[in-house]
């Protein structure tokens, strides 16, 4: 099978801060990291200590489930921050690693087309407006405080899902944070999950080993099922896409684009036939 593995870094195991997602000491988040790269070993300084526990995790976590994909035909795109989290060296050579920021419209499942059987959503987290993590957010923790869809809050989750849809690829698993799962299987039941954590009355956060028991049997579950009946898992796109975005800050980007409609100084909607023009639009 061609396998996409899209990657995030907050929904996976042990990590509940902002501080542990972020790759690069605050102090240091102004100054031009390109230029400062070329300087390894300043470049070693900015990095957060509290990172680069979680970037570990989410090396191994991926180096795990690549194992039980048997290492072959998978494609990781590098969807957290940056998306310069992985080392290729710690992977197979046979597996492509799509890093940085790309002008394709897919985000953070970039490098999706027809020819893959199969998605995989790793590290995601609850969506911004939930309450369900402390980490909870959509693309921008800064400016955006919530995206609604044909009035229901949504995340990146929903996000991918619809854009593997476009190409007629399933979601058939996501490892994340309980907010995540949800979101996933009220889109398709269907879609196989770990939960890596929950934050409710009765939240449990998993140990990094004990996600990596929870991944090996769910995983393969999920393979098992994916090569039964493909069509379990794909979506049905809704044939209206009303969207509503509350900012946290004036005048961003998005309202310089055409056919906004401007509800309050921090609120917009926009409605569409076309899941591409919702893609646009968040661009």
């Amino acid at each position: 099978m061609k396998i996409l593995i899209s990657t995030d870094i907050e929904g996976v195991a042990e990590l509940t801060d902002y501080k542990e997602a972020n790759k690069f000491n605050k102090k240091y988040n102004n100054i031009k990291i390109n230029i400062i790269r070329k300087i390894l070993k300043l470049y070693s300084l900015l990095i957060n200590k509290k990172y680069k526990k979680f970037q570990k995790i989410m090396t191994y976590e991926l180096l795990n489930i690549c194992k039980i994909l048997k290492n072959d035909n998978i494609v990781i795109s590098d969807a957290h921050g940056d998306g310069r989290n992985l080392k290729n060296k710690n992977f197979n050579k046979n597996i492509k690693i799509i890093k940085g920021f790309t002008s394709s419209l897919d985000g953070m499942v970039k490098g999706i087309d027809s020819s893959f059987d199969g998605v995989i959503l790793h590290g995601y987290h609850s969506g911004g407006g939930t309450g369900l993590s402390p980490v909870a957010h959509t693309f921008n923790s800064k400016t955006i405080e919530y995206i609604k869809l044909n009035g229901k809050v949504i995340g990146e989750t929903t996000i991918a899902l619809y854009t593997c849809a476009l190409y007629n690829v399933p979601v058939f698993y996501i490892e994340g944070d309980e907010g995540a799962v949800l979101e996933a299987q009220e889109i398709n039941k269907n879609i196989i999950s770990t939960v890596t954590k929950s934050f409710n009355k009765k939240g449990k956060i998993k140990k990094a080993d004990e996600v990596l028991a929870s991944i090996n049997k769910d995983l393969t579950n999920a393979i098992k099922q994916l090569n039964e009946d493909k069509t379990l898992f794909l979506v049905n796109m809704p044939n209206k896409f009303n969207i509503e975005i509350q900012f946290k800050n004036k005048n961003h980007r998005i309202w310089q684009k055409e056919n906004i409609i401007r509800i309050d100084e921090y609120k917009i909607k926009y409605s569409t036939s076309n899941f591409v023009d919702i893609l646009k639009l968040l661009r």
